[in-house]
Protein backbone atom coordinates (compact mmCIF):
# COMPACT_ATOMS: atom_id res chain seq x y z
CA UNK A 1 0.00 0.00 0.00
CA UNK A 2 1.42 3.35 -1.02
CA UNK A 3 1.84 5.98 1.74
CA UNK A 4 -0.48 8.98 1.59
CA UNK A 5 1.73 11.70 0.16
CA UNK A 6 0.80 15.30 0.73
CA UNK A 7 1.29 17.81 -2.05
CA UNK A 8 4.04 20.41 -1.94
CA UNK A 9 4.59 23.09 -4.57
CA UNK A 10 7.40 25.61 -4.99
CA UNK A 11 5.95 29.12 -5.25
CA UNK A 12 9.13 31.19 -5.16
CA UNK A 13 8.71 34.57 -6.86
CA UNK A 14 10.23 38.03 -6.97
CA UNK A 15 7.81 38.99 -4.19
CA UNK A 16 8.84 36.15 -1.84
CA UNK A 17 12.48 37.07 -2.45
CA UNK A 18 11.77 40.72 -1.64
CA UNK A 19 9.98 39.73 1.57
CA UNK A 20 12.98 37.65 2.59
CA UNK A 21 15.37 40.47 1.69
CA UNK A 22 13.37 42.96 3.74
CA UNK A 23 13.40 40.52 6.65
CA UNK A 24 17.20 40.25 6.58
CA UNK A 25 17.70 43.98 5.98
CA UNK A 26 15.41 44.90 8.88
CA UNK A 27 17.21 42.48 11.18
CA UNK A 28 20.56 43.75 9.93
CA UNK A 29 19.69 47.40 10.50
CA UNK A 30 18.43 46.65 14.01
CA UNK A 31 21.68 44.80 14.75
CA UNK A 32 23.78 47.69 13.37
CA UNK A 33 21.92 50.24 15.48
CA UNK A 34 22.40 48.11 18.61
CA UNK A 35 26.05 47.22 17.93
CA UNK A 36 27.37 50.54 16.64
CA UNK A 37 25.04 52.96 18.43
CA UNK A 38 23.84 54.64 15.23
CA UNK A 39 21.21 57.33 15.54
CA UNK A 40 20.02 56.80 11.98
CA UNK A 41 20.38 54.04 9.39
CA UNK A 42 18.61 54.41 6.04
CA UNK A 43 18.45 51.79 3.33
CA UNK A 44 18.42 52.07 -0.44
CA UNK A 45 17.21 48.74 -1.78
CA UNK A 46 18.53 47.48 -5.13
CA UNK A 47 16.28 48.08 -8.11
CA UNK A 48 16.67 44.47 -9.18
CA UNK A 49 17.30 41.24 -7.30
CA UNK A 50 21.00 40.65 -6.85
CA UNK A 51 21.97 44.34 -7.00
CA UNK A 52 23.86 46.52 -4.53
CA UNK A 53 22.37 47.43 -1.16
CA UNK A 54 23.28 50.87 0.22
CA UNK A 55 23.11 51.74 3.92
CA UNK A 56 23.34 55.39 5.01
CA UNK A 57 24.61 55.66 8.59
CA UNK A 58 24.78 58.76 10.75
CA UNK A 59 25.35 59.72 14.39
CA UNK A 60 27.11 56.42 15.10
CA UNK A 61 29.33 55.84 18.11
CA UNK A 62 31.48 53.77 15.74
CA UNK A 63 31.07 53.59 11.98
CA UNK A 64 29.74 50.16 10.94
CA UNK A 65 32.14 47.60 9.52
CA UNK A 66 30.01 44.44 9.62
CA UNK A 67 26.53 43.77 8.29
CA UNK A 68 25.50 40.77 10.40
CA UNK A 69 22.30 39.47 8.72
CA UNK A 70 23.24 41.45 5.59
CA UNK A 71 25.99 38.89 4.98
CA UNK A 72 23.25 36.27 4.73
CA UNK A 73 21.47 38.34 2.08
CA UNK A 74 24.67 38.22 0.02
CA UNK A 75 25.11 34.51 0.69
CA UNK A 76 21.56 33.79 -0.49
CA UNK A 77 22.01 35.88 -3.63
CA UNK A 78 19.31 38.37 -2.64
CA UNK A 79 21.86 41.16 -3.09
CA UNK A 80 25.25 41.13 -4.78
CA UNK A 81 26.91 43.29 -2.13
CA UNK A 82 26.23 46.02 0.40
CA UNK A 83 27.99 49.26 1.24
CA UNK A 84 27.97 51.59 4.25
CA UNK A 85 27.81 55.28 3.39
CA UNK A 86 28.22 58.17 5.86
CA UNK A 87 25.24 60.51 6.05
CA UNK A 88 21.48 60.33 5.83
CA UNK A 89 19.30 58.89 3.09
CA UNK A 90 17.25 55.90 2.04
CA UNK A 91 14.33 54.28 3.85
CA UNK A 92 14.15 54.05 7.62
CA UNK A 93 12.98 51.05 9.63
CA UNK A 94 9.38 52.24 9.82
CA UNK A 95 9.10 52.39 6.03
CA UNK A 96 10.84 49.02 5.61
CA UNK A 97 8.38 47.39 8.01
CA UNK A 98 5.46 49.02 6.19
CA UNK A 99 6.69 47.74 2.84
CA UNK A 100 7.12 44.23 4.28
CA UNK A 101 3.54 44.24 5.64
CA UNK A 102 2.15 45.32 2.27
CA UNK A 103 4.02 42.57 0.42
CA UNK A 104 3.06 39.92 2.97
CA UNK A 105 -0.64 40.79 2.75
CA UNK A 106 -0.51 40.60 -1.06
CA UNK A 107 1.40 37.33 -1.09
CA UNK A 108 -0.85 35.64 1.48
CA UNK A 109 -4.08 36.59 -0.27
CA UNK A 110 -2.91 35.88 -3.81
CA UNK A 111 -1.36 32.50 -2.97
CA UNK A 112 -3.70 31.11 -0.32
CA UNK A 113 -7.13 32.55 -1.25
CA UNK A 114 -7.86 29.78 -3.80
CA UNK A 115 -6.88 27.15 -1.22
CA UNK A 116 -9.04 28.74 1.47
CA UNK A 117 -12.08 27.59 -0.51
CA UNK A 118 -10.67 24.06 -0.80
CA UNK A 119 -10.02 24.11 2.92
CA UNK A 120 -13.58 25.20 3.66
CA UNK A 121 -14.93 22.30 1.58
CA UNK A 122 -12.56 19.54 2.71
CA UNK A 123 -11.16 20.90 6.01
CA UNK A 124 -7.68 20.05 4.70
CA UNK A 125 -5.39 22.96 5.58
CA UNK A 126 -2.68 24.49 3.38
CA UNK A 127 0.41 26.43 4.40
CA UNK A 128 2.63 28.99 2.70
CA UNK A 129 6.21 29.15 3.99
CA UNK A 130 8.70 31.80 2.85
CA UNK A 131 12.22 30.88 3.87
CA UNK A 132 14.79 33.49 4.82
CA UNK A 133 16.64 32.78 1.56
CA UNK A 134 13.58 33.84 -0.46
CA UNK A 135 12.44 30.36 -1.48
CA UNK A 136 8.77 29.65 -0.88
CA UNK A 137 6.62 26.53 -0.76
CA UNK A 138 2.92 25.74 -0.55
CA UNK A 139 2.30 22.68 1.62
CA UNK A 140 -0.78 20.48 1.94
CA UNK A 141 -1.62 19.41 5.48
CA UNK A 142 -4.38 17.31 6.99
CA UNK A 143 -7.92 17.86 8.24
CA UNK A 144 -7.80 20.84 10.62
CA UNK A 145 -4.02 20.61 10.83
CA UNK A 146 -0.89 21.68 9.02
CA UNK A 147 2.58 21.76 10.57
CA UNK A 148 5.36 24.20 9.71
CA UNK A 149 8.69 22.52 8.92
CA UNK A 150 11.58 23.11 11.31
CA UNK A 151 13.25 25.76 9.14
CA UNK A 152 14.16 29.42 9.46
CA UNK A 153 11.31 31.30 7.83
CA UNK A 154 10.49 34.93 7.17
CA UNK A 155 6.77 34.14 7.13
CA UNK A 156 4.34 31.30 7.60
CA UNK A 157 0.68 31.53 6.63
CA UNK A 158 -2.04 28.88 6.53
CA UNK A 159 -5.71 28.34 5.85
CA UNK A 160 -8.51 27.61 8.30
CA UNK A 161 -11.77 25.87 7.33
CA UNK A 162 -13.67 28.74 8.98
CA UNK A 163 -12.80 31.86 10.89
CA UNK A 164 -9.27 33.09 11.49
CA UNK A 165 -8.84 32.81 15.26
CA UNK A 166 -5.38 31.35 15.99
CA UNK A 167 -5.11 28.04 17.82
CA UNK A 168 -2.68 27.57 20.73
CA UNK A 169 -0.46 25.59 18.33
CA UNK A 170 -0.55 28.50 15.86
CA UNK A 171 0.71 30.81 18.62
CA UNK A 172 3.50 28.38 19.55
CA UNK A 173 4.63 28.22 15.91
CA UNK A 174 4.56 32.02 15.69
CA UNK A 175 6.71 32.36 18.81
CA UNK A 176 9.27 29.93 17.36
CA UNK A 177 9.33 31.82 14.05
CA UNK A 178 9.89 35.16 15.81
CA UNK A 179 12.67 33.67 17.96
CA UNK A 180 14.44 32.76 14.69
CA UNK A 181 14.18 36.34 13.41
CA UNK A 182 11.11 35.95 11.18
CA UNK A 183 8.57 38.68 10.49
CA UNK A 184 5.31 36.99 11.49
CA UNK A 185 2.44 34.80 10.36
CA UNK A 186 -1.06 34.91 8.92
CA UNK A 187 -4.27 32.89 8.86
CA UNK A 188 -6.78 33.06 6.03
CA UNK A 189 -10.21 31.53 5.41
CA UNK A 190 -13.10 32.31 3.08
CA UNK A 191 -14.47 34.55 5.85
CA UNK A 192 -11.45 36.58 6.95
CA UNK A 193 -7.70 36.94 7.16
CA UNK A 194 -5.55 37.66 10.22
CA UNK A 195 -1.99 38.99 10.17
CA UNK A 196 0.39 39.17 13.15
CA UNK A 197 3.75 40.76 12.30
CA UNK A 198 6.41 42.58 14.21
CA UNK A 199 7.28 46.22 13.66
CA UNK A 200 10.32 46.21 15.92
CA UNK A 201 12.70 43.74 17.58
CA UNK A 202 11.00 40.76 19.22
CA UNK A 203 11.30 41.44 22.96
CA UNK A 204 10.60 39.66 26.22
CA UNK A 205 7.43 41.75 26.60
CA UNK A 206 6.25 40.57 23.17
CA UNK A 207 6.93 36.97 24.19
CA UNK A 208 4.96 37.44 27.40
CA UNK A 209 2.02 38.96 25.48
CA UNK A 210 1.94 36.07 22.99
CA UNK A 211 2.24 33.49 25.77
CA UNK A 212 -0.73 35.04 27.57
CA UNK A 213 -2.71 35.05 24.35
CA UNK A 214 -1.84 31.40 23.75
CA UNK A 215 -3.00 30.49 27.27
CA UNK A 216 -6.31 32.30 26.79
CA UNK A 217 -6.88 30.50 23.48
CA UNK A 218 -6.13 27.18 25.19
CA UNK A 219 -9.00 27.99 27.55
CA UNK A 220 -11.21 28.87 24.54
CA UNK A 221 -11.30 32.52 25.60
CA UNK A 222 -11.24 34.61 22.41
CA UNK A 223 -11.84 37.97 24.07
CA UNK A 224 -8.08 38.80 24.21
CA UNK A 225 -7.71 38.35 20.44
CA UNK A 226 -10.75 40.57 19.88
CA UNK A 227 -9.18 43.21 22.12
CA UNK A 228 -5.88 42.91 20.26
CA UNK A 229 -7.67 43.47 16.95
CA UNK A 230 -9.40 46.56 18.32
CA UNK A 231 -6.08 47.97 19.53
CA UNK A 232 -4.17 46.79 16.46
CA UNK A 233 -1.44 45.33 18.64
CA UNK A 234 -0.57 42.17 20.56
CA UNK A 235 2.66 43.30 22.21
CA UNK A 236 4.90 46.38 22.17
CA UNK A 237 6.40 45.44 18.80
CA UNK A 238 3.71 43.15 17.39
CA UNK A 239 0.94 44.41 15.14
CA UNK A 240 -2.28 42.51 14.49
CA UNK A 241 -4.69 43.31 11.68
CA UNK A 242 -7.38 41.84 9.49
CA UNK A 243 -6.46 41.48 5.81
CA UNK A 244 -8.82 41.18 2.85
Amino acid sequence: MQPNRKAAFEVTSSRTREIALLNLVINGVESIIAEYGCGSVGVELPEASGGRLMLYCSDCEEFPEEGFELDQAVEYGLVKEYEFVPGKGGRGLRELYRRARELIAKEVTSTLAPYALKCALTEVEYMLVILQNGSAALLEGERDRVVIPNVKASLSAHTHPRGCTPSPHDMKSLINLLFEGGLGSAIISTECGLLIVRDGPFTEDDLLALSKLRDSLSGRDIEPIRKALQEGRVGPNLMVALIS
